[in-house]
C-alpha cells in the first residue's frame, strides 16, 4: 500500500499554440519551469541539449495519433546532426517561440513533451544482486527516469503495482520505462498490473550482450558495449556462458566462469574453464542460461511510448490476459547486437487470450513484433523459436496482426 511521487518535474511541457513555418509559438505549462540564459535553455532545472521530444493529445493524455517522436538539439549549434534536428527555444515580444526544422510536423493544441533530464540514474525503486523480491500493491505516480529497475537477482513478483497520473505532471507518470529486468532469474511473475503514461516501454525483460577484446591464456577481456549499462558485470563465478562469433548466434564455445571482475567501469575480465582456442577479438559473450522463466498475466499497458512488452528469455515465457493500447508494438521479441545490446534468444513463448486495441496508431505497424537484429547465417540462421500466438484479439493494428 505504498505510492511514490515527485515534488518537482523531471520532463517539460508546453502547448503548441500556433505554427507558422518553423516557427512555433508555444504556451509553457504549469509547473513546468523555463528559463532562457543568452543561448542556454534550462527545462524544470536541467539544461536542454539533445533530448527525445513527442507530441501528446491534450485531451485523450497519450501519444498524438500518426505523430512519430523526434530528437532535437538545443545546444545552441543550430545544425541538424545525424537524427537531432537543430532547435531553440526564444522570447519575443512577451510571448515564447520554438524554432526547427522538425516544426512542420507539429500539431496545433498538442502537447509537446521534451525529455529534459539528462541522466537515468534516480529510479523510483531499483534493486540488485537480490533474492525473492516482492513488490505488491505498490503505485507509481512519477518518476524521473525508469519506475523499476531490477538486475541480477533471482526470483521476482509485482503485484497489483501501477504507473499510472495522478494530476501532477502533466502527460507523464514516468520519464522512462515502468519496468526493466536485466539478467534477472528463477523466476519473474507480474499478476494484475498496470503501466500507463510513460515515455518508454512497460516491460523490457532482457540479458545483455559484451565483446571480447582480448583473450590471455584461460582469461577474457570483455568491453562493455552500451553506456547504460556500464559499471554493471553481469557475469558471475558458476555462470556458464556462451561465446558468438562476431554479430551472428553462432556458437564458438561455451565456458564456464570461476571469477569474474569488473576492472574498468566498461571492462569485465573474466577467468574461465573451457576450450578458448576458437575465440577471437569481436565475438560476442551472452550470459545465456541466466535467465528468467517468465510468467505475465493481466497487465494492462497504455497511453505510452513506444511498446508495451519487450521478453527475451530462454527460459519458458507466457504472458495472456493482457491488454495492449500501445502508440507501437504491443508485444516485441528483440535481441540486438547493433546498438542497445539487449541479448535474450526466446526458446519457449506463449502468448495466448490477449487483446491489442488500437496498436502502432504513431509508429510501428504490427501488434506482436519478433524481429531481432543480428546477421545470420548458414549454421545459425534463425534468432528466435517456439514461439506461440493464440486465441489473442487484434484491433486496429496498422499493417496486420504478427509480424517475424
Amino acid at each position: 500500500n505504498i505510492k511514490i511521487d515527485y515534488e518537482k518535474n523531471y520532463h517539460f511541457e508546453c502547448l503548441i499554440n500556433k505554427i507558422n513555418g518553423e516557427e512555433a509559438s508555444i504556451i509553457v505549462q504549469d509547473g513546468f519551469p523555463l528559463e532562457i540564459e543568452e543561448s542556454e535553455i534550462f527545462a524544470c532545472g536541467d539544461r536542454l541539449l539533445g533530448n527525445l521530444v513527442m507530441q501528446f493529445d491534450r485531451d485523450k493524455k497519450r501519444p498524438l495519433y500518426d505523430k512519430m517522436y523526434c530528437f532535437l538539439d538545443f545546444s545552441g549549434n543550430k545544425q541538424n546532426v545525424g537524427m537531432y534536428k537543430a532547435a531553440e527555444i526564444y522570447k519575443r515580444n512577451g510571448e515564447t517561440f520554438l524554432r526547427s526544422e522538425e516544426v512542420k510536423n507539429f500539431k496545433e493544441n498538442a502537447i509537446l513533451l521534451i525529455c529534459s533530464h539528462r541522466t537515468r540514474d534516480e529510479q523510483a525503486v531499483f534493486f540488485t544482486d537480490c533474492k525473492d523480491v516482492v513488490l505488491s500493491d505498490v503505485t507509481l505516480n512519477y518518476s524521473p527516469s525508469m519506475g523499476i529497475v531490477g538486475q541480477m537477482s533471482e526470483n521476482i513478483t509485482l503485484k497489483d503495482v501501477k504507473v499510472e497520473l495522478n494530476g501532477k505532471h502533466g502527460m507523464l507518470a514516468c520519464v522512462c520505462d515502468a519496468t526493466h529486468f536485466i539478467q534477472c532469474s528463477g523466476k519473474l511473475t507480474a499478476e494484475n498490473c498496470s503501466f500507463f503514461n510513460m515515455m518508454d516501454d512497460g516491460m523490457n525483460i532482457h540479458g545483455n550482450y559484451s565483446r571480447v577484446e582480448k583473450v590471455e591464456g584461460n582469461y577474457v577481456f570483455l568491453k562493455i558495449q552500451h553506456v547504460q549499462q556500464w559499471r554493471v558485470n553481469v557475469f558471475k563465478a558458476g555462470d556458464k556462458i556462451v561465446f558468438y562469433r562476431g554479430s551472428t548466434v553462432s556458437e564458438v564455445c561455451s565456458p564456464v566462469v570461476t571469477e569474474s571482475e569488473l576492472i574498468a567501469r566498461d571492462v569485465v575480465k573474466l577467468k574461465v574453464v573451457g576450450d578458448l582456442s576458437g575465440l577471437a577479438e569481436g565475438d560476442l559473450a551472452c550470459n545465456y542460461f541466466r535467465a528468467p522463466e517468465i510468467y505475465i498475466n493481466r497487465v494492462k499497458v497504455g497511453n505510452n511510448r513506444p511498446r508495451g512488452i519487450l521478453v527475451n528469455s530462454s527460459k519458458k515465457t507466457v504472458v495472456e490476459n493482457c491488454e495492449f493500447s500501445t502508440c507501437e508494438h504491443g508485444i516485441e521479441l528483440a535481441g540486438d547486437n547493433d546498438y542497445w545490446f539487449e541479448s535474450g534468444r526466446c526458446e519457449d513463448v506463449t502468448i495466448k487470450n490477449c487483446l491489442f486495441n488500437d496498436c502502432n496508431y504513431a509508429a510501428g505497424s504490427y501488434g506482436v513484433y519478433i524481429r531481432p537484429i543480428y546477421t545470420p547465417t548458414d549454421d545459425a540462421k534463425y534468432y528466435h523459436g517456439n514461439v506461440e500466438i493464440l486465441d489473442n484479439r487484434f484491433i486496429g493494428c496498422v499493417n496486420g496482426m504478427v509480424y517475424a
